[in-house]
């Protein structure tokens, strides 16, 4: 009895380390580190090789992350009204006042049936509204420094805990879409989520492998690529 006592304490110990872990890593002070390890899934998922010097933190941004030719600027799309640092301080402190291992256990796992499918149309509309032109005007109004689109690689990593993606067979963008993103000026425009990976744009002058990629979905059944962001 006394060993699984001591067991459960070690668990709970793990988890609030783990959870002080997720404060530091979703605050302000590392966000170039999760861009890069953003950039490193990406390449991870549509099998480019890498070494960890070559994926380069670039400051003052943008671009916020360097790897060969591509610049690429790096955003996340969240479920609606999320606010992902605030999410794990309140879990990191209730797991820091947990008294046993069942206070926060069940908080641990999310189950499949508590995730919905979304269409690609869907998630397509919300990349659109929610991300590349907020991302661009806000760009656009900077005062201290003129932003030439014309040589970032839009990186979009979709990261949502309510919904999976049902990908299509190719990425067909409706012509609005595509139009947007000309008249912005992008370089290209990628994402990826979990297991997918596909570039929506891009120009003769992008990097190869991302005009590779252009109209493609990349699908790896591989677990390790979902914990790559923790990974140096």
């Amino acid at each position: 009895m006394k060993r699984l006592e001591e067991k459960e304490k070690e668990y709970l110990d793990d988890i609030r380390e783990f959870d002080r872990e997720s404060v530091r890593f979703y605050s302000n002070e590392y966000k170039p580190l999760r861009e890069k390890k953003v950039v490193k899934a990406f390449l991870q998922v549509i099998g480019v090789d890498f070494g960890g010097q070559e994926v380069i933190s670039y400051r003052p941004d943008p671009p916020d992350v360097i790897f060969g030719e591509a610049r690429f600027e790096v955003v996340d799309l969240l479920d609606k009204d999320r606010e992902r640092h605030k999410e794990f301080k309140d879990r990191a402190d209730k797991s820091k006042a947990a008294s046993c291992l069942a206070d926060v256990c069940h908080d641990l796992h999310e189950e499949p049936s508590d995730r919905s499918p979304i269409e690609f149309a869907e998630l397509l509309g919300r990349i659109e509204k929610e991300v590349i032109d907020k991302k661009y005007k806000k760009l656009k109004s900077r005062k201290n420094r003129i932003v030439d689109f014309g040589t970032l690689d839009l990186l979009i990593y979709v990261t949502l805990k309510k919904h999976y993606l049902i990908p299509p067979v190719k990425l067909v963008c409706p012509s609005d879409f595509l139009t947007s993103l000309r008249g912005q000026g992008w370089r290209s425009v990628s994402f990826f989520m979990e297991f997918f990976a596909g570039v929506f744009f891009s120009k003769v002058d992008a990097p190869v492998f991302i005009k590779n990629l252009k109209g493609r979905i990349i699908f790896v059944e591989d677990a390790m690529v979902a914990s790559s962001l923790w990974q140096d």
